[in-house]
């Protein structure tokens, strides 16, 4: 479980709105010349939690004491802020886009609407940030969630097969492999040659995965999961934790394969351990292999025509020669109940990704709630804190730049970014190319 600052995340975001925001030199003029209405403007961002409620609401998520109805009102007063930015740009829009000459003391002329992290709004991105690691626990669940904000936000998903129309002020994002991710503006001011602003990180993280056919022989009456460790999964941290698995499930529906993602809501496995005192048989080395196995359930041999004694038996869900047929036949019937899929058509799952998982939720802590307690932050704070950055960066920013701003979020960083979706493939390079 790592633990980071959550005054460190909003410096992220801080510093990436700052990188993305290079080469805005009319922006920076007006900062300048107007500096009382660039700051007013900036302030409004906040404008939904002047009242006293609003300062309540703004304070309980602050500092994470938020009951659900709270955070339903806080998400409300959100919404009402980003309709009084899009007001403010509306007015401004004209203002913007023409040329005008003005004294210092004329504030009406201009505006420059931000959404910025500072140090005394950390609470506006910690709790969306812990949400977003307990609800995405899987690199495709991450990709996919982060893909449906930015249509929220208003970028147009792009595919690579297709043939790309761009256009300037535009805002796009493209995924490959359903766990990589590129998002990408057109400034209005751009022109071949003037080259791009860039971040990247990476959505992966350490974990294990199930092995292709994780048959193990079940051990006093225990069963087993095959799994084998991604990078540096698998350690004595993941001991007498509560793991669930999560992933893609590759579905046949007519003559179409269908990606559909799957968590079980519930722990389904655990890596037991022995306690101190019972001495060396406790204490290591251990055998990954045979002796830190995950176990999800009792053996039902004398119940269940599943299964034989003392080992694993292939079952036949699904018909011979069916991929489920090569699979714990329970955990076959979770992820089909959980999909929706009945028993004759066990069938139509041809394959599936799946990995463990920490069920326990994100959360702050610290006597002040000045820290995050959660799994899976790296890299996916720096992800996650760069996504924001493109996504807060206004479209009056947009209208000033000269330059492509790009967030590329990878897979397989932890296992050396080779792979076709990593961040030594061919994605970016492809991307800006076609850009």
């Amino acid at each position: 479980c790592d633990v980071y600052l959550a005054l460190v995340m909003t410096r992220n975001i801080s510093k990436a709105v700052s990188a993305m925001d290079i080469s805005q030199p009319a922006q920076q003029r007006q900062e300048q010349r107007f500096p009382e209405s660039t700051q007013r403007c900036r302030n409004s961002s906040l404008a939904a939690f002047e009242d006293t409620e609003g300062q309540r609401i703004l304070g309980l998520v602050a500092t994470g004491q938020a009951s659900p109805d709270h955070v339903h009102r806080f998400r409300q007063r959100l919404a009402l802020t980003e309709q009084l930015r899009m007001a403010t740009e509306e007015r401004s829009r004209d203002t913007s886009a023409a040329p005008h000459t003005a004294s210092q003391g004329d504030s009406s002329r201009t505006s420059q609407p931000q959404v910025g992290a500072t140090a005394s709004n950390a609470g506006l991105y910690t709790i969306p940030f812990c949400s977003f690691l307990t609800e995405n626990p899987t690199v495709f669940h991450a990709v996919a969630s982060l893909g449906d904000e930015l249509v929220h936000r208003g970028f147009s998903k792009l595919c690579e097969r297709d043939v790309w129309k761009l256009e300037i002020g535009g805002r796009y994002f493209v995924e490959r492999n359903g766990s990589s991710l590129i998002a990408f503006t057109v400034g209005n001011k751009y022109e071949p040659g003037n080259g791009a602003a860039i971040l990247t990180g990476h959505v992966d993280a350490l974990t294990a995965k199930l092995k292709p056919i994780p048959k193990l022989n079940d051990k006093a009456g225990y069963i087993q999961l095959g799994v084998a460790p991604y990078a540096g999964g698998m350690n004595s941290t993941w001991w007498d934790r509560d793991l669930s698995v999560g992933g893609r499930v590759l579905v046949k529906e007519g003559d179409k394969i269908v990606s559909k993602l799957v968590k079980l809501g519930w722990p389904i496995a655990r890596i037991p351990t022995l306690a101190p005192h019972f001495g060396a048989a406790a204490n290591g080395p251990f055998n990954p292999e045979t002796q830190m196995v995950p176990i999800i359930g009792l053996d039902n041999s004398d119940s269940s025509s599943d299964s034989t004694e003392g080992s694993w038996k292939r079952s036949i869900l699904g018909g011979a020669g069916a991929f489920t047929a090569t699979q714990p036949p329970r955990l076959v019937r979770a992820i089909a109940k959980q999909l929706g899929i009945k028993e004759q058509d066990y069938s139509s799952i041809v394959n599936w990704e799946l990995e463990l998982y920490d069920t326990q939720p994100a959360t702050t802590g610290g006597l002040d709630r000045e820290f995050i307690f959660a799994g899976r932050i790296d890299d996916k704070l720096c992800s996650w804190s760069a996504l924001q950055a493109l996504m807060n960066s206004s479209t009056y920013a947009t209208r000033l730049s000269s330059v492509i701003k790009v967030v590329g979020l990878f897979d397989d960083e932890e296992i050396g970014s080779q792979l076709r979706q990593g961040a030594r493939s061919n994605f970016l390079p492809s991307i800006m190319e076609r850009i």
